[in-house]
C-alpha cells in the first residue's frame, strides 16, 4: 500500500499486481487533463511477492523533461519474500529513448526499459516494513518488525532499522591502465542504538540528509544522524513517539501523542538548540505551517468524541490561538504553498534571548543546589528493588549531547551504571568523622541559608 505509486514530475507510475511491478508511462493527449498511460516495462517476480515497494523521489534538476532530455531512470526501493528468505532490492527502471512521451504507439508495439538490479539487503524474519527514502533519493532507511521476539525479551516483537547509501566504490580503470574515477557503489549500515526498546518513529530531514531516530523505552531517545548512520547529536530523552520536521528542515518538533500526555519540545537543528516545549494533549492532527513558523495541532472527531480543538503554536512552543471549536471537528489543515514562496528564517533574537536566559538561570540554579547538598547530609533511604525494574541508567533522563566528537565505539556505552542491591553511593563514616560533622552543621546554621 498504496498500490499505485506517482513520480513527481508525473510522468512514471508503478503499479503492483500479484507476482510482478508494472511502470506505467504517461503520453500527450487532448485535453491534456486526461492523459493516456502507456506501460513502460513490467518486472516479473517469480515466486516472490512484492508487498512493499517506494519510488526514490527525484532530484530537482531532473523534474524538467524536454525532447534533449529523456525521462530520468526510475529508481525503487522493493521488499521481497520468498519462501523463509526476505530482502530489499534497490532496482532501477530506464524507459527506452524511442518511446517518447508524445508518442502515439500501441501497447503492444512501444519498445521495453531495461531493469537493473543496483542493491540486496537480506532481512532475517522481517514481517512488516517502513521504506523512506532520502530527499535525493540516494538513501534509503528500511524500518523492520517482527511480531514475535525469538528471545522472549520483548513482548511486542522487535524492531531494527538498517540504511542503504549510495557511496563510493572502487576505482575504475581505463584502457590505458590510468584511473577515470570511481564507480558509485550501495552500502548498508545497521543503526546502533545505546537504549533498548523498540524504534517508535524515524523521519528523514525536507532539505538535507540527516534523519532522526526515536527509539528505546519510555522515556524514549532521540538521536540525530548523518547520511553514513554516524550519531550526530542527541536530544536527550522524553515521553516522545513522533517527529515532525518543518518544510524547511530547520525546526523539527518531538511529541508524545496518541497514549502519551502530549508533551512537544521544539528545536532548532542547524543550531542545536531547544526553543521551548509546550502540551497538546490528545492532539490527533500536527504539522507545521508551509513558512515553518507555525505549529497547528487538532484534536478531531471521531478518535475523540469530546473536547474537539485546535490550537496554532509558535516553532517556539508558545501558544497563539485555541479554538474549541464545533462538538464535533472532523479535520484541519494548513492551505497548502510552495516552499519557495517562504523564506528560510532562523528563530528571532526575542526568542533567542529567552532560550539564554532560561540556560543561564538554570546553571546558577543548578550550581547552588550542588553547593547546599554539600553542605546538608543526605536523609537515609530504605533500599528497594522490582523483580522487573529496568537498569537506573535507562530509567534516568538523559540531556542533550553532541555526539560529533566522540568515536564511535563509545557511542553504545551508558554513561551511568546501577549499584548492587543494599548499597550507597555514600562511604562508611567513622565515630570521631560523624561527631566533626555535627559540629559543621551547627556552625553552617548558625550562619544561615547560603544565597
Amino acid at each position: 500500500w498504496p498500490y499505485v505509486q506517482w513520480r513527481a514530475d508525473e510522468l512514471l507510475a508503478a503499479f503492483a499486481q500479484p507476482g510482478a511491478l508494472v511502470v506505467f508511462r504517461a503520453l500527450a493527449s487532448t485535453p491534456p487533463l486526461a492523459p493516456r498511460l502507456q506501460e513502460a516495462g513490467r518486472l516479473e517476480l517469480g515466486w516472490g511477492e512484492a508487498c512493499t515497494f517506494a519510488l526514490a523521489p527525484l532530484p530537482a534538476k531532473l523534474h524538467h523533461h524536454t525532447e534533449a532530455h529523456p525521462v530520468a531512470p526510475l529508481r525503487l526501493a522493493i521488499f521481497m519474500q520468498e519462501h523463509n528468505a526476505h530482502r530489499v532490492d534497490i532496482t532501477e527502471f530506464t524507459p527506452s529513448v524511442a518511446a517518447d512521451a508524445s508518442c502515439e504507439q500501441d501497447d503492444a508495439l512501444a519498445p521495453a526499459g531495461i531493469w537493473a538490479k543496483h542493491a540486496t539487503l537480506a532481512l532475517e524474519g522481517a514481517e512488516d516494513l517502513s521504506l523512506k527514502w532520502s530527499l535525493d533519493g540516494s538513501s534509503l532507511l528500511v524500518l523492520s518488525t517482527t511480531h514475535v521476539d525469538d528471545t522472549n525479551q520483548h513482548y511486542y516483537g522487535t524492531t531494527s532499522l538498517q540504511l542503504m547509501y549510495k557511496g563510493k566504490g572502487a576505482k575504475k580503470k581505463s584502457d590505458g591502465g590510468g584511473d577515470v574515477g570511481s564507480v558509485a557503489q550501495w552500502h548498508s549500515s545497521a543503526i546502533e542504538m545505546d537504549h533498548p526498546g523498540p524504534i517508535h518513529d524515524v523521519a528523514w530531514s525536507p532539505t538535507i540528509n540527516q534523519f532522526i531516530v526515536l527509539y528505546g523505552s519510555m522515556p524514549a531517545k532521540a538521536v540525530l544522524y548523518n547520511s553514513k548512520a554516524e550519531a550526530v547529536f542527541s536530544f536527550g530523552t522524553g515521553a516522545y513517539n513522533t517527529i515532525e520536521w518543518s518544510p524547511h528542515g530547520r525546526f523539527v518538533c518531538l511529541g508524545g501523542f496518541g497514549n502519551l500526555a502530549g508533551k512537544m519540545s521544539f528545536w532548532d537543528t542547524s543550531v542545536r538548540l531547544a526553543l521551548g516545549s509546550a502540551t497538546a494533549r490528545c492532539a490527533i492532527y500536527r504539522k507545521f505551517s508551509p513558512c515553518s513558523r507555525f505549529f497547528l495541532t487538532a484534536v478531531t472527531f471521531p478518535a475523540l468524541r469530546v473536547d474537539n480543538e485546535l490550537a496554532v503554536w509558535r516553532y517556539d512552543g508558545t501558544l497563539l490561538y485555541r479554538d474549541k471549536g464545533p462538538e464535533q471537528l472532523y479535520q484541519a489543515e494548513w492551505k497548502p504553498a510552495p516552499l519557495a514562496l517562504w523564506q528560510d528564517r532562523s528563530a528571532s533574537p526575542a526568542v533567542l534571548e529567552r532560550v539564554t536566559l532560561a540556560q543561564t538561570q538554570a546553571a546558577s540554579s543548578s550550581a547552588a543546589v550542588s553547593l547546599s547538598s554539600r553542605a546538608a547530609p543526605e536523609p537515609f533511604r530504605r533500599a528497594s528493588f522490582s523483580l522487573h525494574a529496568p537498569n537506573q541508567a535507562e530509567v534516568q533522563d538523559s540531556a542533550p549531547q553532541d555526539l560529533a566528537p566522540v568515536h564511535k565505539s563509545k557511542q553504545n556505552q551508558l554513561h551511568a551504571a546501577g549499584l548492587p542491591f543494599g548499597q550507597t553511593n555514600q562511604p562508611t563514616l567513622s565515630k570521631s568523622q560523624l561527631k566533626r560533622r555535627k559540629k559543621k552543621e551547627k556552625e553552617l546554621s548558625a550562619r544561615g541559608p547560603l544565597i
